[in-house]
């Protein structure tokens, strides 16, 4: 599904059926990708889906697995003939099932329902707070990784001049409109008035801009121009891309281990879950080992810069990442830490370091989840009223043309039971 979903949308396959498409993966097998791929394809946390777990198709097989043994021996057209008739057998227990069922579902959504909302009361957060810190929580984790490139220092040092000069430009647009405005204040237009605020509001949004640009190389403007051949800055950036490679990597594992550590019930299946999971993350420890080497050598060799340059004598070198440990993931990890690299980093997000706000975000999912789940037991349970209805109807006319009443008094008995 998740590789459906990027081929159409890179491709423009099925452009006139791809907006009515919402892909997912089956609860079972969402856990066997990565952590990017879950959060947008996992069913618990698409708009949507309720609590529908995808795994029609493995209940009906599970029902048709005891014919194997037979089926295997069997002719053609004797393995079409027993499995129509079982198909048609399972259709049959599934309807008359199906009351019991949708009261089951209703029920559990309701408690489930109710515990999210005492869950997000206690915490005290509101429901569109989460919803949007799990937005930014989405668009962060499934953002392209920064990759290492030897002209980045002049990638970043041109994308810096290039927005300069446009807040230059729109500074220059805005200080000729307030002359205008000043010399013509009687005749000054409803038009030019929009248009003096849409200059201030471009140059307000290329001054954040300017300042975060300057903020992500961390260094003034005097020395921009010296930065194209800089070795230290180029090495710096590398360090840099490495490290947010890593921690991307560290975090997507550390959620990804989450999962085990929720689980409570030790069926087969949750075994079988647990095992896969373990084999995902043991598969992806040597790259995050290799990333954990590859950023400390270029920390090696930025110290060595260093030493052989006085003018860099006052500069704060990046601290090394210690091996031991850091898969745990640990609040005050130098992973965390960017001293020496980006000036501009803040604080942790607050859907990653508060714990809080990780639950309040599980219980309002789950609540939106619930609300679905509701709305879609309400249309099943109004489909199977039709149906029940249209059925009985359909036995009453066949009654009333034959004039039979004991059949018709039969059948009333058999429904009024």
């Amino acid at each position: 599904g998740c590789q459906l979903d990027r081929s159409c949308n890179k491709w423009d396959l099925i452009p006139d059926l791809l907006p009515r498409i919402i892909f997912a993966i089956s609860v079972f097998h969402a856990y066997g990708h990565q952590w990017p791929c879950q959060i947008v394809y996992h069913p618990r946390k698409c708009v949507g889906f309720g609590f529908s777990d995808g795994e029609g198709c493995e209940r009906l097989w599970s029902a048709l697995k005891a014919l194997i043994p037979t089926l295997r021996v069997s002719g053609f057209h004797q393995r079409l003939f027993a499995l129509d008739v079982q198909i048609t057998f399972l259709d049959c227990k599934s309807r008359e099932s199906l009351g019991s069922w949708l009261f089951r579902r209703w029920q559990t959504t309701c408690q489930r329902l109710t515990e999210a909302s005492v869950g997000l009361s206690n915490l005290g957060a509101s429901k569109e707070e989460l919803r949007g810190l799990w937005k930014e929580q989405v668009d962060y984790q499934t953002r392209p990784l920064e990759r290492q490139s030897t002209k980045r220092a002049q990638q970043k040092l041109a994308h810096y001049i290039s927005l300069e000069r446009s807040h230059e430009e729109a500074k220059e647009e805005l200080a000729r409109e307030k002359r205008k405005s000043s010399s013509r204040r009687n005749v000054f237009s409803a038009d030019e008035a929009l248009k003096l605020e849409e200059t201030e509001a471009r140059c307000a949004r290329l001054q954040v801009a300017v300042n975060s640009a300057k903020a992500s190389m961390g260094v003034d403007k005097q020395t921009l121009s010296r930065l194209q051949s800089d070795e230290y800055f180029v090495g710096r950036l590398k360090a840099l891309a490495v490290k947010r490679q890593l921690r991307d990597k560290l975090r997507q594992r550390k959620f990804e281990l989450s999962r085990l550590e929720r689980v409570y019930r030790q069926t087969r299946n949750e075994e079988r879950l647990q095992e896969h999971t373990t084999d995902s993350l043991k598969r992806r420890e040597p790259t995050i080992t290799q990333l954990v080497t590859r950023y400390n050598n270029l920390v090696v060799q930025l110290a060595g810069i260093k030493r052989t340059t006085p003018k860099l004598s006052s500069v704060v070198l990046p601290l090394k990442i210690d091996c031991d440990g850091i898969f745990a993931l640990d609040v005050d990890d130098n992973i965390w830490d960017d001293v020496g690299l980006d000036e501009s980093s803040t604080n942790a997000a607050r859907w990653m370091s508060d714990s809080n706000i990780r639950i309040g975000i599980r219980h309002v999912l789950t609540f939106d989840r619930c609300e679905e789940e509701k709305a879609r037991v309400r249309a099943e349970r109004t489909r199977l009223q039709e149906w029940s209805r249209g059925t009985w109807d359909a036995l009453v006319n066949v009654t009333n043309n034959q004039g039979s009443s004991s059949l018709l008094s039969a059948e009333s008995a058999l429904y009024s039971s």
